[in-house]
């Protein structure tokens, strides 16, 4: 996409932010800065959104913006602006405290689906970090295995209707398909006179 890139977006508004080929540069930056990013081509295409939190405090939750596939680890680091070194911190899922960590960090060796949502840190003695949005998107194997089930499932059914055009139109019928799954015949009946000679006789 490089220098394809039109504009950049916080949300559906579009930002001062200038452009310079595929790098999009928010300077001076402001809390009021935080959303939703994404950006879009001159073609129509669009990127995935991305989480930016922007904190005037000196606790900042390092989390990754861009989305975390299932399986894979991810680290979210909590710091202290004013400080490099490793400290004790506390950290937070919706506001329940979920760990703490003599490093400042956290560490998920294997993120599910169930890991995504708002997380923040503490730190004792300096503040909280604001909450900062952890996605996490379905791994291709997993995308793979639904789109398997069901394309085999379109399959059956395409199957089970072929059948029972073939059967109906060997005996005569026709095919009913209010249930797919189950095709029905249905045959008419009717009166070829043979009936009423029989009575004559």
């Amino acid at each position: 996409m490089r220098g394809e890139v039109e504009y950049c977006k916080k949300t559906s508004e579009k930002t001062a932010a200038t452009t310079t080929d595929s790098k999009c540069t928010i300077n001076p930056l402001y809390v009021s800065d935080s959303g939703e990013y994404w950006c879009g081509t001159a073609g129509g295409k669009r990127s995935n959104k991305i989480n930016i939190t922007v904190t005037a405090g000196s606790v900042v939750l390092e989390s990754p913006a861009a989305p975390v596939m299932e399986g894979e680890a991810v680290t979210l680091s909590c710091r202290n602006k004013m400080t490099p070194s490793e400290f004790m911190a506390d950290f937070y899922k919706y506001g329940v405290h979920i760990r703490n960590n003599s490093t400042g960090s956290m560490t998920i060796h294997k993120v599910s689906k169930s890991d995504e949502g708002l997380y923040k840190c503490s730190i004792l003695g300096v503040g909280e970090s604001p909450e900062s949005w952890l996605p996490v998107t379905a791994s291709h194997l997993e995308i793979y295995l639904i789109l398997r089930t069901l394309l085999t499932i379109m399959l059956m059914a395409l199957l089970l209707l072929l059948v029972g055009l073939v059967h109906c139109g060997t005996t005569g019928g026709t095919v009913t398909t209010t249930n797919l799954y189950s095709p029905t015949c249905n045959y008419n009946c009717h009166d070829t006179g043979n009936s009423a000679d029989n009575d004559n006789e």
